[in-house]
């Protein structure tokens, strides 16, 4: 029942991951203004989208093991209990949480080179995260 769930999401945030590399490439090439702030709009959506999703993967799997994430930033912490992640690269991904409930809840005050420099962060450490969580998810199956 996890597994079909969990597939689910890892293919939902590796097309997210791939629409966010077309979006940001045509941002970081469009001159226009009015433009910019729509792909602007479209990136933010799309990373928020990719961190949701992967919250509720981590959930998925900690509850698997009978464990419950007392927060988004802990949902990624507490995967040190999968043994499949060092300490420092969940430190790394969890940031991505607090950049969520940002675009979720602060979006008006978003500062546009942070988020970008953030998303240029997620579409470098989320491939590694789900690579790991396939191999895990899938590891079953051997």
């Amino acid at each position: 029942m996890h597994k079909d769930k969990q597939t689910r999401l890892i293919d939902f945030i590796n097309d997210n991951l791939n629409i966010l590399k077309k979006i940001l490439k045509k941002y970081e090439t469009e001159d226009n203004a009015g433009e910019k702030e729509i792909l602007l709009a479209a990136l933010e959506r799309k990373a928020e989208e990719s961190v949701e999703s992967a919250i509720k993967l981590n959930q998925d799997l900690l509850e698997e093991k009978g464990e419950v994430a007392k927060s988004y930033y802990s949902s990624f912490i507490d995967l040190k209990k999968l043994d499949i992640f060092s300490e420092n690269f969940l430190d790394k991904i969890a940031s991505t949480a607090g950049f969520r409930n940002r675009l979720a809840h602060e979006y008006m005050d978003l500062d546009e080179k942070i988020t970008i420099k953030t998303i240029k962060k997620i579409l470098k450490i989320y491939p590694k995260y789900l690579l790991r969580i396939i191999k895990y998810v899938n590891k079953d199956q051997k």
